[in-house]
């Protein structure tokens, strides 16, 4: 499994607006009249700005032919016979992973022809470190727990059992139970 993860710069004025909106000449463009400006797209401050932008990034991405999963629809997952890509987006920062590392390759770069994007070789995704090797993933927030006893000044605190094996290793037969979605009311 080979993982990305990207970033959309200024991803909010990607957005295409629905609707008109106006706003007032911006300081330095007052030329002492009631002229305002009518906008051709989002801009960050505007309320429409997230959900035009993730309309935006749906819209685009199904073009790669992903599908939104059910569970949850800032997942989309692209499955063949013997490969797989799912892609997970919060605002602007995304995730990538793919059984085939061309297919992953190829989807940024479908994304880099619309969008601008930097990825990075640290994986950290909403505070959950990614660690990967040639057969394994390892997830963690050492370093968002780090920060949550900085914060409360426990740095010193005596440490306890994790509540969860940390050598537990996850099996398909698991993944497989799981496969099937239902869409609750």
């Amino acid at each position: 499994m080979t993982l990305a993860q990207f970033d959309v710069k200024t991803a909010f004025l990607n957005g295409d607006l629905d609707e008109d909106i106006f706003m007032e000449q911006p300081y330095g463009f007052t030329d002492n009249t009631d002229r305002v400006c009518k906008l051709k797209k989002s801009l960050y401050g505007l309320k429409q700005a997230p959900r035009q932008w993730n309309k935006k990034f749906i819209s685009f991405i199904k073009k790669f032919d992903l599908e939104q999963t059910l569970a949850d629809p800032c997942v989309f997952r692209m499955r063949s016979e013997n490969e797989e890509l799912f892609v997970a987006i919060y605002v602007d920062d995304g995730i990538a992973c793919s059984t085939n590392k061309q297919l992953l390759s190829e989807m940024l770069d479908f994304l880099k022809t619309n969008f601008e994007i930097t990825t990075t070789d640290k994986l950290c995704f909403l505070g959950i470190e990614i660690e990967t090797d040639s057969d394994s993933v390892r997830i963690h927030q050492t370093g968002y727990a780090s920060e949550v006893l900085k914060r409360f000044k426990m740095q010193e605190c005596k440490p306890a059992a994790t509540p969860f094996d940390p050598n537990l290793s996850l099996s398909n037969e698991l993944y497989d139970a799981c496969e099937e979605e239902t869409e609750f009311p």
